[in-house]
Parts: structure tokens; C-alpha cells; sequence
């Protein structure tokens, strides 16, 4: 039994079993409480319950409610221990805080419920009812795909339609899946829309399928999305001064630069694209020998590192193919050509280099000359086949490929000169897809 002891502030008591009553002196009652007071405007210990709770939301669930509320706005000097929910059907549950569970509902039947907070000096009055009727969800039925199309370097966007069914509770999300590779991208929504997927691998090839989300968890995946095949990326590509693929239709006789500086081509003579006889992409630049070359007049200085490369198919080893021609200072030049021996660089740091590589008519061979700090490495389908020191500047006047005297007959593909990067300082495998523009 506790007992308390001490002025009286307001005492009205109701119904008042279990509470014994002793003496009075001097305006100072003595009482042993055995039993719960009840509430009438104040108590006798100058503490009442808190003011009522109020429900917010009642979410739907299979044979159960999930009741969120607030907390009282008045807690009237009480400290709450508890909150209890009760249904109309006679169901309830306790809890610390919001939200509270009300199991073992009927589904299909409507239920009201209400909530009242307990405190050490007794329950509020409860709160507000809400009415809920629990229903058997399902997962969603399975949405519509969409397209996919590429978005950026490594991602890409893929668009569906919304679900008929949402499974009797609302979507939440959808997610994109990717083939191969299991990557994801999500949308945290209800209605149709599209996702981006992002980390997608370059030169690979992806599908995407789409499934949806309800607080049951997740519909079946959708039909595939065609495919898509992610372009190769060019860390250097910012560097890269000079970059001319050959593509187009057949016969066409005009070029574009790729790089970032998208410099002008002149085509002289009867220069033109080869769909026939291509390393990559749609056609090459086709040179047949007589007055035919391409020229861009554009200033480019070569002042350290860089990297000049491009792939050649000669239809005759006999006679010089001038393969690119570069003006600087006057008459001085920087070129490469075959002359009917071997490949030749001319007018490098003063050093004219003749390289007796291994190769043959009618075939695609790879070509590079790299500078990295004094060392200039030359390299016939990856493998280093003469080098030498220096560190001359060439700011030239203008890029030509061929020459007007001297011209290649045969064909060049994906022809890229980058500025300030040495791309290859040691022997390696050329690449077996064009040159990236991005």
C-alpha cells in the first residue's frame, strides 16, 4: 500500500472503492490509496492523464490495421508509459510509440478504432475513432516495358507503363534490372515513368526488364527491352586535336572532324568514302592515287607529349603512300609514309627513320608514332619498331593526309592525333573497335 501525505489542492472524488480516508488536521488530509482514483477536474495528488492521443492514419493490411498517431499535446505533469489501441471488435494492442498493429481482423470487415495514451497517474480519454477495413493484398501484376535508350557515358533511360493491377495497395517504387550484369536503377513512385540506370560498362551490350513494388513485395518482371550497346570512352578525348573516321555513304567526298575542336576538311582530288573496304564503322577515306589528299589548315602544336595513329590499307607495295603530311615553320615538315621498303618518318627531331616492319597489301595494319617526355617510340600493330630522342615543338600550319605528289593509294581509318598524352609507352594490342567521340 502507498500512502501520501500533504496538502489537498481540489478534492471531488468519484467513484471512490478502494480508497480509504483518514483524518484531517489543520486543512492536512492523510490518505492510503489502494485503488485508482478517478478523474474529476483536478486530482488529489495535484497530477492528471495526459490529453488524448490522435490517429492520423489507418493502413490497410491483410487481416491487420496499422494505426499511426501523435502524441498528447498536453501531458499534464504525467510521464506516458504506453499506448493501447482497441477495435470495435474487441481487439487490441500496446505500444511504446506510433504506428501500433491491430492483428487477428476479419478481412472484409470495417472496424473503427481508437487510442488512448497510458501515463502512472491514468489513461487519457481516447482519441478520435477511425474506420479501416482489413483487405488480402496481392503483389502487383507485372508492368509494360518501355524503350532504353543510352543517356550518358554509362548510363541509360528505361521507360514503362504502370501495372492494371497494383495489388490492392499502393506502388511504391519500380526497379529497372539490366542483362547482363544485374544492375539497377529505381523510380520511387506509383504511376508510369522512367528510370536511369547508371555504372553500365562500356562496349557492352544490355537488355533491361522492369518489375514493380507494393508493401507485398515485387510483381514479375516484364518483358525485355531491345538492346542497346554502350560507347567505348576516351579518358583523352578533351586532348584529342584531330579525328577523322572515314564514315558515311559510299562515294561521298566530304569528311568531318570528331574531336571536340571539329576542325574543317577540305577533300582534294578524288578523295572519298569506301563502304567496300572499312576497319570500323560505316566506310574509310579512300585515296586512289592521283591528286587525292585531305587537308586540315587548322593550327596544331605539338609542343610535348602526343600521340599521331591511324590504321592503313596500301593496294600496292610498290611506289611511296604518303600516309599523313604535317607543315610547320615554312618548309619544314613532320610525315610518315611507306616507300615501297618500309615505313619512313621524316624530319622528326632532325632524324629520318625508316622501319622494316612486317606486313602486306590489302590488309589493315595499325600505325603509331608516341612521344613521351624525350623518347619518341614508333609502333607497327602494337609493337615498338624504332624510337628516338628529343623534344622539338611543331606548331603546324596544317594536317594533311596523303599528299598532292606523293599521294597513298589505298585506304586510312580512324586517323587521331592527341595533344599532350602519351597513349602508349610500351608495347600493346591495338584496339579492335574505332575510336571513341566522347
Amino acid at each position: 500500500m502507498a500512502k501520501w501525505k500533504g496538502n489537498i489542492i481540489s478534492f471531488n472524488p468519484q467513484a471512490t472503492s478502494g480508497t480509504a480516508y483518514t483524518g484531517k488536521a489543520n486543512g492536512i488530509w492523510s490518505c492510503d490509496i489502494v485503488g485508482q482514483l478517478k478523474q474529476a477536474g483536478l486530482w488529489a495528488l495535484g497530477i492528471t492523464p495526459p490529453s488524448a492521443p490522435a490517429i492520423t492514419t489507418a493502413t490497410i493490411g491483410n487481416t491487420q490495421i496499422s494505426i499511426i498517431f501523435t502524441a498528447p499535446s498536453t501531458l499534464n505533469g504525467s510521464t506516458i508509459t504506453s499506448y493501447t489501441v482497441t477495435s470495435s471488435g474487441g481487439q487490441t494492442a500496446s505500444g511504446s510509440s506510433s504506428p501500433i498493429v491491430i492483428t487477428g481482423l476479419t478481412n472484409g470487415t470495417s472496424y473503427t478504432f481508437t487510442v488512448v495514451a497510458n501515463s502512472a497517474s491514468g489513461s487519457s480519454i481516447s482519441s478520435e475513432s477511425v474506420s479501416a477495413t482489413p483487405t488480402t493484398f496481392t503483389v502487383p501484376s507485372v508492368p509494360t516495358i518501355g524503350t532504353a535508350t543510352i543517356s550518358g557515358a554509362s548510363s541509360a533511360m528505361i521507360t514503362f507503363t504502370a501495372p492494371a493491377s497494383n495489388g490492392g495497395t499502393v506502388i511504391t517504387s519500380y526497379t529497372a534490372v539490366s542483362s547482363p550484369g544485374g544492375i539497377t536503377g529505381t523510380l520511387s513512385q506509383a504511376g508510369s515513368g522512367t528510370i536511369t540506370v547508371n555504372g553500365l560498362a562500356q562496349l557492352t551490350t544490355y537488355t533491361f526488364t522492369v518489375y514493380a513494388t507494393n508493401s507485398v513485395g515485387n510483381s514479375s518482371s516484364s518483358t525485355a527491352t531491345g538492346s542497346i550497346s554502350m560507347p567505348a570512352i576516351d579518358p583523352y578525348f578533351s586532348s584529342v586535336s584531330l579525328l577523322l573516321s572515314g564514315d558515311g555513304a559510299n562515294g561521298v567526298n566530304n569528311f568531318t572532324d570528331l574531336s571536340i575542336g571539329s576542325r574543317t576538311v577540305t577533300t582534294v582530288g578524288n578523295t572519298q568514302v569506301s563502304t567496300g573496304v572499312k576497319k570500323f564503322g560505316t566506310g574509310s577515306i579512300y585515296f586512289d592515287g592521283v591528286g587525292d589528299y585531305l587537308r586540315c589548315a587548322t593550327n596544331i602544336t605539338l609542343s610535348a607529349n602526343f600521340t599521331v595513329e591511324f590504321w592503313f590499307n596500301v593496294t600496292a607495295l610498290s611506289g611511296y603512300h604518303r600516309f599523313f603530311n604535317n607543315e610547320y615553320e615554312g618548309n619544314k615538315y613532320f610525315y610518315c609514309y611507306y616507300n615501297g621498303t618500309g615505313i619512313v618518318a621524316y624530319n622528326v627531331d632532325s632524324a629520318s627513320l625508316t622501319v622494316y616492319g612486317t606486313f602486306t597489301a590489302n590488309t589493315w595494319n595499325h600505325f603509331a608514332i608516341v612521344r613521351s617526355g624525350s623518347t619518341t617510340n614508333m609502333y607497327l600493330n602494337g609493337t615498338s619498331v624504332a624510337s628516338w630522342n628529343g623534344t622539338t615543338s611543331f606548331p603546324f600550319t596544317y594536317t594533311q593526309l596523303s599528299s598532292d605528289g606523293e599521294e597513298m593509294q589505298g585506304y586510312l581509318d580512324d586517323f587521331r592525333i592527341t595533344n599532350g598524352v602519351a597513349r602508349y609507352t610500351s608495347n600493346f594490342t591495338p584496339s579492335t573497335t574505332a575510336s571513341p567521340t566522347q
